[in-house]
């Protein structure tokens, strides 16, 4: 019984190559419905430290403000984004209330 175990042990691959994280080389977009310097940028903003640190491949992130409109023009830009992953967005609940409410122009 030993002999088997060690020669199973033998046919093991000796080095395993790992494959390369999702986000790596890679902009992620973090779109902001409110102004630069604001609360929301300002926490935004110190999101992206953590993120870029703990996400896989350390992607670098861009923060786009689009401020106006109640953030209907960033859940615009979110919803007609790439679907890869490489865009997301701040939001509040007023932005995900404003289609229901009739909201001219949030056609998400």
């Amino acid at each position: 019984m030993l002999i088997v175990f060690f020669i199973a042990l033998l046919t093991l691959p000796l080095k395993v190559d790992a494959q390369q994280p999702h986000f790596h080389g890679k902009t992620i977009t973090l779109q902001v419905g409110a102004p630069a310097g604001g609360r929301q940028d300002r926490i935004a903003r110190t999101l992206t430290k953590y993120l870029t640190k703990y996400t896989p491949g350390n992607p670098v992130f861009l923060i786009q403000n689009k401020s106006g409109g109640q953030g209907i023009p960033a859940m615009l830009a979110l919803s007609k984004g790439p679907t890869d992953g490489s865009s997301m967005s701040m939001v509040i609940s007023s932005y995900l209330e404003a289609p229901y409410f009739g909201a001219p122009g949030a056609t998400y």
